[in-house]
């Protein structure tokens, strides 16, 4: 049997599933006939199990996605941004250094970002921060 392309009212359940995020919904208002939501809820539900639906939705939402993400800031942008603020490198409104406490709070965030990250690879539980200290002296005779 040859590979079918979706017909009209199930381009239609993808289109209005992308702009509501609602199946049910979607699914009446792509023409399906229901007799009441017990019918179309489950209805609904089975055509999002098709991985040609699936394959549509995911289609028509890249471009949203994409529109949507450029306003995001990375990882790699939110670490620059708080290791600026922690090392003193950005000034707020009125062109004064960032507080201790604002210094302090950006280390916090970049802690939790890389140490407990860090931690869980180790196996080491999150919160916990091992510090290792080298008491060697190099004392130029090396």
């Amino acid at each position: 049997m040859p590979d079918r392309p979706l017909t009209r009212k199930q381009k239609d359940f993808c289109i209005y599933y992308v702009e509501t995020g609602n199946a049910t919904d979607s699914y009446r208002r792509a023409g399906y006939k229901v007799a009441n939501t017990n019918v179309a809820g489950p209805s609904a539900y089975d055509l999002l199990k098709n991985p040609k639906i699936q394959a549509e939705i995911k289609r028509l939402s890249k471009p949203l996605i994409d529109e949507r993400n450029k306003h995001i800031a990375t990882s790699q942008e939110v670490m620059e941004f708080f290791t600026k603020m922690m090392n003193g490198e950005i000034k707020d409104q009125f062109g004064l250094e960032a507080t201790n406490a604002d210094r302090i709070k950006a280390a916090q965030e970049i802690a939790k970002r890389t140490v407990d990250l860090e931690n869980r690879a180790s196996g080491t539980p999150d919160g916990v921060v091992q510090i290792k200290l080298d008491w060697r002296r190099d004392n130029g005779n090396s």
